[in-house]
C-alpha cells in the first residue's frame, strides 16, 4: 500500500503541474500494480482482527479495492483524454473512497 500512496502523492502533483501524460499514467499504473497485489492478500490488520470481525472487514476490504480498481480505469481513460474536469472527479473519488475505506477498516 506505500507504493499505491506514494504513486497517488506523486500523480497528484504531476496534475497540479501539468506533467507529460505519459508520466501521469506511470504513476497510475504503478496504482494499478499496487491494487492487484493488494487484492492477493489479507493486510495485517484484517488477519488479527476478533474471528467474529474478520469476515465482515475482508468483504469491505475486497469491495473497496473492486471499487478503487474502477476509479483507477476511469481515471486512467480521463488522463488519455486530457479531460482535466473528469481527472479532478476522479482524484476526489479515490481521495472520498481512501477516506472512507480507512475509516470502515480502522486504519490510521
Amino acid at each position: 500500500m506505500e507504493a499505491m500512496n506514494r504513486a497517488f502523492r506523486q500523480l497528484g502533483r504531476q496534475i497540479k503541474e501539468g506533467a507529460a501524460t505519459e508520466d501521469m499514467l506511470a504513476s497510475l499504473a504503478t496504482m494499478q500494480s499496487s491494487t492487484a497485489e493488494a487484492r492477493k492478500h489479507l493486510p495485517p490488520l484484517i488477519a488479527k482482527a476478533p474471528e467474529a470481525d474478520r469476515a465482515r472487514l475482508q468483504k469491505l476490504y475486497e469491495e473497496n479495492l473492486a471499487t478503487l480498481s474502477q476509479e483507477l480505469d476511469v481515471l486512467q481513460t480521463a488522463i488519455q483524454q486530457k479531460d482535466k474536469e473528469k481527472i479532478q472527479t476522479s482524484i476526489k473519488s479515490i481521495r472520498s473512497l481512501r477516506g472512507d475505506s480507512h475509516e470502515q477498516l480502522g486504519v490510521d
